[in-house]
């Protein structure tokens, strides 16, 4: 222990165990002050103590009985001076005092009683120890259990604190202690159990009971009255709520002697009709495909909501945008639709919304992607052209029908010709020919001529075949070759023989 005057100072590095102890500052033979320490093994701790006295008074330290001589871990100073500041205090006595645990909070009391709750209120305790109540720790027992269970904590200047959670009809104690950075106090504990449970009774009997209802939107603290006058009825109906909002309320009861605290909140309901939307309808099948309209079906929803569709609501999306647009401006009220005003070459996907008195539900699976175009195709290319019957100024060309007709029968082939020394192939037929033979006139002799047909069907014109190989225009025959040298035989004078 150093002295330096008036001020003591008490220097334990690296306590041990033992040093867990009641010390006393002896200031003379009836003045002392006594405090219990608790130390950590292997920490160093200070205690100061202000002490003030004129001449400067003889100041020993002592551990339980015994008094503490300077050691190697022991430091006893006092500063020189009749007063020094330290956390040892001289109070109205003239005693002195050390900083330490609180004393128990006071005047513990129940305030409300609740189904599920119980609100205690207290004092602060009548003293602090010397540093000021950090929280308050509240515990409850349930008189059927030996053991307390933290009920929570409040803050130093939070007096009243709600145990919440409790069950109903169970019996409880309740207690409280109070905190500061020395330690917890001792609890001071209800007087008696308490029963939790509604604080008063409706007598039915009695005719002047009153009732006042409230309600509360759930994003709002605020509870609102909803009847004006207090009422005799068990039942009133709520007007005026905003549909989409959640609400709860609460009864309070009144009478000549003034009015009950409220009732336990009602569970939490949302304002909205007493149906839901239709559920989403099948997929939609694409059926009578075409090039600018495709007529989707579909089967109703597996549930109306509680309220009968009164239509469905039809959209499209173009794949390549991704995007879903309506495409009925009526509301439909069939299973099917035929969509219109399609690009012809277009991947398409259609799905469908039912509706119903609470509004349009969600939509159905898409139906599978289809491209708007006849539901055929055009024809394939026919064989390579045969031709005979080759004259000086005409030709007939022949051909086979092609493989596929692509699903839609051949109405008519188109033939083509061209002049073997040309690029340019012209039609060999006003119309469209019904047969796979034609006889081509009007051609020039000596010409050298080839010739292609393509198939049409409902799809359109299909591929060219092949051209059929040059054939020259000539007629049928060619002028005969020279006879033999003639031999004259059979000479007269008038006549003669050849051969």
């Amino acid at each position: 222990m150093k002295t330096d005057g008036a001020h003591q100072f008490l220097i334990m590095p690296k306590t041990e165990l033992e040093d867990d102890a009641q010390y006393t500052i002896k200031v003379s033979e009836d003045q002392t002050s006594t405090c219990h320490l608790t130390v950590e093994a292997g920490t160093k701790i200070k205690v100061d103590a202000t002490i003030t006295g004129s001449p400067a008074p003889t100041v020993t330290v002592a551990q339980d009985t015994t008094e503490l001589k300077p050691s190697a871990r022991v430091t006893i100073a006092t500063e020189k001076g009749t007063k020094a500041k330290m956390t040892l205090t001289i109070d109205k006595c003239g005693g002195m005092t050390w900083e330490n645990k609180p004393k128990p909070p006071t005047n513990l009391r129940i305030t409300q009683i609740t189904p599920e709750t119980v609100t205690l209120v207290w004092e602060p305790p009548t003293d602090d120890g010397g540093s000021p109540i950090t929280k308050y720790i509240i515990e409850k027992r349930d008189t059927k259990r030996p053991t307390w269970t933290n009920a929570g904590t409040s803050t130093s200047s939070q007096t009243e604190f709600t145990v919440t959670k409790l069950f109903t009809g169970n019996e409880y104690l309740f207690r409280v202690s109070a905190v500061n950075k020395h330690g917890q106090s001792e609890p001071v504990e209800t007087s008696e159990p308490i029963i939790v449970k509604h604080q008063f009774e409706f007598d039915a009997r009695q005719p002047d009971h009153r009732y006042i209802l409230e309600k509360r939107d759930t994003t709002t603290e605020k509870w609102i009255r909803v009847n004006k006058e207090p009422m005799k009825e068990l039942t009133c109906t709520c007007t005026d709520l905003t549909e989409g909002s959640e609400y709860e309320f609460r009864v309070m009861a009144e009478n000549k002697a003034g009015q009950s605290k409220p009732s336990d909140v009602s569970d939490k309901f949302v304002a909205k009709p007493p149906y839901d939307v239709p559920g989403p309808p099948g997929k939609p099948e694409p059926e009578n495909i075409n090039k600018t309209t495709i007529k989707i079906t579909w089967t109703p929803p597996e549930t109306d909501g509680g309220s009968p569709v009164t239509g469905y609501i039809i959209e499209r999306c173009d794949v390549s945008r991704k995007r879903w647009v309506r495409v009925n401006r009526e509301k439909v009220t069939e299973t099917d639709y035929t969509v219109t005003e399609l690009i012809e070459g277009t991947e398409y996907q259609f799905r469908v919304s039912a509706e119903n008195l609470a509004g349009v539900g969600k939509p159905s699976e898409p139906s599978v992607t289809v491209t708007a175009k006849l539901p055929y195709d055009a024809p394939g290319k026919p064989k390579k052209p045969d031709v005979y019957d080759v004259d000086a100024t005409e030709m007939t060309v022949s051909w086979s029908p092609p493989e596929s007709d692509g699903g839609s029968p051949i109405t008519g082939y188109i033939l083509e010709k061209k002049e073997k020394s040309s690029k340019r192939w012209i039609t060999a037929s006003k119309e469209p020919l019904l047969d796979t033979t034609f006889k081509v006139r009007e051609l020039i002799q000596e010409e050298k001529y080839e010739f292609r047909v393509a198939a049409v069907n409902n799809a359109g014109q299909g591929p060219f075949s092949e051209p059929s190989d040059a054939v020259l225009a000539k007629p049928p025959y060619e002028t005969p070759g020279a006879p033999d040298k003639p031999t004259v035989s059979d000479i007269d004078a008038t006549q003669m023989t050849v051969t």
